[in-house]
């Protein structure tokens, strides 16, 4: 680490410990909304995560996200500032890891999920590519980026190419990875990781406190597809998770909060709201069909810092 990292790390912590970033985040109007994935690895224990949500529980009035949306309808400063919680994948250590941390402190939450995904019980594209990729040694998987034409990088970068090609090019890649791993087998911590719920999981979730939002069928980038299939993700994604839940399913989440204006327009009369991951905080006049989102972080000290300064 630099002595300039050290430095930043060092000013986040005092200003946690100080409370000055709790001051200073009632400065700021609009409503916080905060963006989760994968809860309960090595490197986000459940324990921190319960310690993250009993602070912002105890310092910001953590409310349903149709209560966020009349929040930010009125153009009005309150006290505490609103705060939404926001969940993306339908990962199964959301079940088991993230769902009683909400049951044991009565706290909303949104969980946005893929039907098409649950359904197979197939992990998100992305997640199966960024494993098989890592699975790969250094030679083979100099040879697959090299055949692919993906720039030099780290797994994680690969990944990241891979989210901006068109999808019917990104099939072609990733089914050639598949080909290139047949004896991949997931790990224990993989499974922790990237496992989806299951229907009789979703199904068991109190509708008091989660609200069911969808992420698509099978969680494609959007703004890859043609216009028909982009508008069947969105639209049948919706038919499926209410005819399962038997109740109405009236929020969305743009799988890697990429978007386009056609694409925006297609959600009109299907959902209320849509999340994007433009970083900041939502305020009044915000397109309630493009919402900004603050990534949750890691440390207690990192996300105290970042609800009032959202910066990465």
């Amino acid at each position: 680490m630099s002595i300039t990292s050290m430095w930043i790390s060092g000013v986040k912590a005092v200003s946690h410990a100080t409370g000055l970033s709790s001051l200073l985040a009632k400065r700021h109007a609009g409503v916080r909304i905060l963006m989760f994935h994968e809860v309960g690895g090595e490197d986000y224990s459940t324990r921190e995560f319960e310690r993250q949500i009993t602070y912002v529980r105890d310092r910001y009035d953590l409310v349903s996200i149709d209560e966020a949306l009349e929040a930010l309808a009125t153009n009005q400063r309150h006290s505490p500032p609103k705060l939404l919680l926001t969940f993306d994948d339908g990962l199964r250590n959301h079940f088991q890891e993230v769902y009683p941390v909400l049951v044991r402190l009565v706290v909303p939450a949104v969980f946005y999920v893929c039907p098409g995904l649950i359904e197979r019980q197939q992990w998100l594209w992305n997640h199966d590519a960024r494993a098989r990729i890592e699975a790969l040694a250094p030679e083979a998987r100099r040879r697959f980026t090299d055949e692919a034409g993906a720039p030099d990088g780290t797994p994680l970068a690969t990944i990241e190419w891979l989210k901006l090609l068109p999808a019917p090019r990104r099939r072609d890649v990733t089914a050639r990875l598949q080909e290139l791993t047949p004896e991949f087998t997931p790990t224990a911590a993989q499974h922790q990781r990237f496992d989806l719920m299951s229907w009789a999981e979703l199904l068991s979730l109190d509708p008091r406190l989660v609200t069911v939002g969808s992420h698509t069928l099978t969680h494609p980038i959007l703004t890859g597809l043609e216009p028909e299939e982009a508008f069947k993700e969105v639209r049948a994604s919706r038919d499926w998770l209410e005819d399962r839940l038997k109740r109405p399913v009236q929020h969305f989440c743009f799988p890697n909060g990429l978007t386009s204006p056609a694409v925006t327009a297609s959600l009109n009369g299907i959902y209320r709201s849509a999340v994007t991951t433009v970083q900041r905080i939502a305020r009044h006049g915000d397109d309630p069909m493009a919402l900004p989102r603050l990534s949750a972080a890691k440390q207690l000290e990192r996300l105290s810092w970042r609800l009032h300064r959202p910066t990465p």
